[in-house]
């Protein structure tokens, strides 16, 4: 069997060991990794202390036992100035007790029984193998997904029960098995794992490519049912009418005021960040604080309990520049009105003209798209009933990221409806910036009936057929 030892990346994980640190060793709080194997938990633990220094130790334990300590062994305080704080030796000394605490779990556990595995393995670990039909074809790459997918679910069960069989925890806990022709086990010395792989990985293996080089034929479609609704088109000649209403009685209109709201919106966050441009402590304790805030984050999207702020994460940014530290603290669209030279000085020149520049280019953007987006939605109504009137925008109005106006459509029958179209520009934590088109129809007057609310589907399935229930 491999060395636990030598595979320490892949064997041991990250661990909060606050617990086991206050029980065995008295210190508050600890960090550092485990290792579990069968019954046996081994680990290596630093407890930093409150002037800056840590102590070591390594630990083994079964149930409540203690198996296996040393330590702890002290480390100076953590600073360059201190002749007694040397970091490569302590580094040596935690890579030697990590194997210490790796070969006493490996060396210490229970010896396994000979493994006997029946002949007829493959319909052992997986009896519904047999009954997998391959068809002679498929009609798309998803049919072919889905077989690869209900083959690789079977496999799946396959390696559990064949996992069962073996009672050595140790064995059990290095094996691996991610794909039908794949054991993440080299130069291993378990015959059991040869024999699974030649009786049942193989056979999978073999049925999945044969499952990949299906050919896919199409089959042709059914023109006397097809829903003429799935397919949303409408002419050039349409669609240049709504979009010249939508940009003449809203955009244009609202033009102005998006810009000056975007501006404002730049300036105010900006002048936020340069009245602590000249405050050196602040800007240090806001950096610090998005640090730790971003550590904190990732223990807790990798699945691990809170953890101090490491100690030579935090020296790290105490011998950072003042500069540095401003920058790291920077929203990424702020960031261009702080570059050099402007920050040699602690300060910034009027950049309203950038800002300008800037708030133009959101509005153009949010606009471009809030036309494409309601013209593609209202335009295929239009297209399908061929009697369109006019179209005439009842209000329209801009805030918080929004453009919100009714559009009122009537045509030469009577019938008539109002677009309540919508775009929200919404930010999210990672500061990227999407939009959300809610665009809903309201008043809906058709066939001699009065619908006051309904969905984009309703409109092309029955507002576009004079209310009729559509003949597919």
């Amino acid at each position: 069997m491999k060395s636990l030892a030598a595979i320490p990346d892949k064997a041991w994980k990250s661990a909060n060991l606050n617990d086991v640190a206050r029980a065995h060793f008295g210190f508050d709080r600890a960090f550092g990794s485990e290792i579990l194997l069968g019954d046996l938990w081994g680990m290596i633990g630093v407890s930093p202390t409150n002037d800056g220094a840590s102590n070591l130790f390594g630990l083994v334990l079964k149930g409540d036992q203690v198996l296996f300590k040393e330590g702890p062994f002290p480390e100076p305080i953590r600073n360059p100035d201190n002749p007694a704080w040397q970091p490569e030796q302590f580094i040596k000394l935690e890579k030697a007790l990590k194997k210490k605490v790796a070969k006493f779990v490996e060396e210490n556990q229970p010896k396994a029984e000979p493994i006997s595995l029946p002949p007829n393995l493959l319909e052992v670990v997986s009896p519904d193998f047999g009954s997998f039909e391959i068809p002679e074809s498929v009609a798309s790459q998803a049919d072919i997904g889905r077989l690869s997918d209900n083959l690789l679910s079977r496999f799946s069960s396959a390696k559990e029960a064949f996992l069962a069989l073996i009672k050595d925890p140790a064995q059990n806990s290095l094996i691996r098995i991610e794909m039908p022709s794949r054991i993440m086990v080299k130069k291993t010395k378990m015959p059991a794992l040869q024999v699974f792989m030649d009786k049942v990985a193989t056979p999978y293996a073999k049925t999945l490519e044969k499952i990949k080089a299906l050919p896919i034929v199409k089959k042709g479609p059914k023109s006397e049912q097809k829903d003429p609704t799935s397919v949303h088109y409408f002419s050039k000649e349409t669609g240049d009418k709504i979009s010249s209403v939508l940009k003449s009685a809203v955009l244009d209109k609202l033009h102005d005021q998006i810009v000056d709201t975007y501006f404002n919106d730049i300036k105010n966050r900006l002048d936020d960040f340069l009245n602590i441009l000249k405050d050196e402590k602040a800007v240090l304790e806001k950096r610090l604080k998005k640090e730790e805030y971003a550590f904190q984050s990732d223990r807790k999207r990798d699945g691990y309990a809170p953890a101090p702020f490491p100690e030579y994460k935090k020296e790290k940014i105490l011998k950072s520049t003042f500069l540095e530290n401003f920058r790291a603290i920077l929203p990424y669209d702020l960031y261009r009105y702080f570059k050099e030279p402007r920050l040699s000085t602690n300060t910034v020149p009027n950049v309203d003209a950038e800002i300008k520049k800037t708030a133009e280019k959101i509005a153009e953007e949010m606009e471009q798209t809030y036309l494409s987006k309601q013209v593609g939605k209202i335009a295929p109504i239009v297209e399908k009933r061929k009697d369109y009137k006019e179209a005439k925008v009842l209000n329209a109005v801009f805030y918080r990221g929004t453009i919100e106006a009714d559009v009122r459509l009537t045509f030469e029958n009577g019938d008539e409806f109002t677009a309540h179209t919508i775009i929200v520009d919404v930010t999210n934590q990672f500061g990227t910036r999407f939009y959300r088109y809610p665009t809903t129809f309201h008043d809906v007057k058709v066939g001699g009936k009065t619908l006051k609310r309904t969905d984009e589907d309703w409109m092309n399935r029955y507002f576009t057929n004079g209310g009729k229930q559509p003949p597919w």
